[in-house]
Protein backbone atom coordinates (compact mmCIF):
# COMPACT_ATOMS: atom_id res chain seq x y z
CA UNK A 1 0.00 0.00 0.00
CA UNK A 2 2.95 2.20 0.53
CA UNK A 3 4.50 2.34 -2.39
CA UNK A 4 1.85 2.00 -4.52
CA UNK A 5 0.77 5.43 -2.96
CA UNK A 6 4.30 6.74 -3.01
CA UNK A 7 4.46 5.98 -6.93
CA UNK A 8 1.16 7.66 -7.22
CA UNK A 9 2.35 10.71 -5.33
CA UNK A 10 5.76 10.98 -7.23
CA UNK A 11 3.54 10.62 -10.94
CA UNK A 12 1.03 13.72 -9.87
CA UNK A 13 4.48 15.43 -8.74
CA UNK A 14 5.85 14.90 -11.79
CA UNK A 15 2.86 15.92 -14.08
CA UNK A 16 2.88 19.29 -11.99
CA UNK A 17 6.48 19.61 -12.95
CA UNK A 18 5.98 18.58 -16.72
CA UNK A 19 2.46 20.48 -16.63
CA UNK A 20 4.14 23.76 -15.79
CA UNK A 21 6.48 24.61 -18.49
CA UNK A 22 4.23 23.08 -20.84
CA UNK A 23 1.79 25.76 -20.38
CA UNK A 24 4.26 27.86 -22.23
CA UNK A 25 4.82 25.86 -25.36
CA UNK A 26 3.41 25.26 -28.40
CA UNK A 27 0.27 23.17 -28.57
CA UNK A 28 2.08 20.21 -30.47
CA UNK A 29 4.23 19.86 -27.76
CA UNK A 30 1.94 19.90 -25.55
CA UNK A 31 -0.68 17.26 -26.99
CA UNK A 32 2.21 14.92 -27.55
CA UNK A 33 3.59 14.88 -24.08
CA UNK A 34 -0.14 14.94 -22.30
CA UNK A 35 -0.38 11.69 -25.21
CA UNK A 36 2.36 9.80 -23.81
CA UNK A 37 2.22 11.21 -19.86
CA UNK A 38 -1.62 9.49 -20.19
CA UNK A 39 -0.23 6.20 -21.60
CA UNK A 40 2.58 5.78 -19.09
CA UNK A 41 0.18 6.54 -16.36
CA UNK A 42 -1.78 3.93 -17.34
CA UNK A 43 0.39 1.62 -17.82
CA UNK A 44 2.07 2.17 -14.26
CA UNK A 45 -1.96 2.09 -12.63
CA UNK A 46 -3.06 -1.07 -14.68
CA UNK A 47 0.70 -2.71 -13.46
CA UNK A 48 -0.18 -1.65 -10.08
CA UNK A 49 -3.78 -2.91 -10.37
CA UNK A 50 -2.58 -6.00 -11.17
CA UNK A 51 0.44 -6.25 -8.26
CA UNK A 52 -2.21 -5.27 -6.08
Amino acid sequence: MSVSSHTFNGLTAARRAVALPLLSRGREVNLSLVLVLIILVLLTEGGVGLTT
